[in-house]
């Protein structure tokens, strides 16, 4: 058992260590979750981004005069550049481009790109397939037309966050022309960080939470498995150590069977029971009695350490043969004295039943000395069951063999 709480120390060590890396683990990835926030955004912005500039490229398309045949033409109306000079002023887009399929500029929101060239390799084989082209890059703010009409920064020489979406208008899978915008996503991104930075934080410490409560849990199992495991060994030695305490005894009690089996007479076996009770219990005196022949009543037969006996009792007189088992005087708060015990001091006793084949043949007291105690008495109640039940194989082989004789002579 000593080897088994080793084993159980050692255990509950790993545990703890074990629950440990868990929760340095769960904080190491805390602190890189926090810096994942930026790359996170950019995707999430990316994703509305194209979604929000698909919306306006067919708003565009379908508010121009002549539709799509305006990239055909490469030219707008007074009508069209009205509604188009509109939107930098009521959108995200702070600039705003309107690109024929050879690339060239026909209408922007800034005058001095207009006329220019957009180069058909920087259009690629993706936009001219249909799919949206998405970059996004800092820039200094004074690259951001009407700052203020975008953002609540004041600061031009900061740098902004900006994206450049081009979204290919096509007609019957055809590539017509594309439509360049350009987005201030600085406010925005560090308003999602912010977010994904207070949900991380939340779950982290909920991870920290449950962690630490693991932990508690695990120690608080592991010390109350070490605590029943200590009872568990110390009980094992306390019985270890009450039969290493009992080992002269039980070995006296050996050396009493064989005398007793031998007996020839019943009065020879009481005389060897009270001369090796004396030495086996001496902190009891005792007696012995043996039901009669008639079976009516029990005659006293042996008496040990100062006790007296009886010349005969009735069963009656007896709670131990009243309830066919062993009766302790003294372990409850109500007790009732047998008849046979009277004049009764207050001191506890103990009566044996004794059984041979299944059959009571009589009873053995025990009572505890005055100068003994109470713990004392209870400790031999072990030993004075063995003895009890050495007594009444003798008695039931003593009987046996008297009564083969008795046919014998007959």
């Amino acid at each position: 058992m000593t080897f088994a709480l080793v084993d159980q120390s050692r255990a509950l060590r790993r545990t703890a260590t074990t629950t440990l890396l868990m929760v340095a683990a769960v904080a190491t990835l805390v602190l890189a979750a926090l810096g994942l926030p930026g790359p996170i955004v950019d995707l999430m912005l990316e994703r509305d981004s194209r979604a929000q500039a698909d919306i306006l490229r067919n708003r565009i398309v379908g508010q121009l005069g002549q539709g799509a045949a305006t990239f055909h033409a490469a030219a707008v109306t007074p009508a069209d550049a009205a509604l188009l000079s509109g939107i930098p002023r009521g959108s995200e887009v702070y600039r705003l481009n309107l690109i024929a399929a050879d690339g060239l500029v026909f209408w922007s929101s800034r005058p001095e790109d207009l006329g220019g060239h957009h180069g058909t390799d920087d259009a690629g084989a993706e936009l001219t397939g249909g799919q949206t082209s998405y970059e996004i890059g800092s820039t200094r703010a004074t690259e951001v037309d009407d700052l203020r009409l975008h953002s609540q920064a004041t600061d031009r020489r900061a740098e902004r966050m900006v994206a450049e979406i081009d979204v290919p208008v096509m007609v019957n899978g055809g590539y017509v022309g594309l439509i360049e915008m350009f987005i201030d996503l600085t406010d925005e991104r560090a308003v999602f960080v912010g977010r994904v930075q207070a949900v991380i934080a939340a779950i982290s410490g909920l991870a920290v939470i449950v962690g630490g409560s693991v932990m508690a849990f695990l120690a608080r199992a592991g010390r109350r498995r070490l605590h029943d495991l200590r009872d568990r060994t110390d009980q094992e030695r306390g019985l270890l150590a009450d039969q290493l305490r009992m080992a002269p005894e039980v070995r006296l009690l050996g050396e009493l069977n064989e005398p007793l089996q031998s007996s020839r007479s019943l009065d020879e076996l009481f005389e060897m029971v009270a001369r090796f009770m004396t030495h086996l219990l001496p902190g009891c005196e005792g007696s012995v009695y043996v039901y009669s022949n008639s079976r009516g009543v029990l005659d006293g037969c042996a008496s040990w350490n100062g006790g007296s006996h009886k010349a005969h009792i009735h069963p009656e007189e007896c709670c131990g043969l009243r309830r066919g088992r062993t009766y302790v005087f003294g372990d409850s708060d109500v007790d009732f004295t047998s008849n046979h015990a009277e004049p009764h001091d207050g001191q506890p006793y103990i009566c044996f039943p004794i059984l041979a084949h299944g059959e009571t043949v009589g009873l053995v007291h025990l009572r505890a000395r005055n100068d003994a105690t109470a713990a004392e008495f209870r400790a031999g109640r072990k030993l004075a069951q063995m003895s009890a039940e050495q007594i009444s194989l003798a008695i039931a082989n003593v009987r046996m063999r008297d009564q083969l004789q008795d046919q014998s002579t007959r």
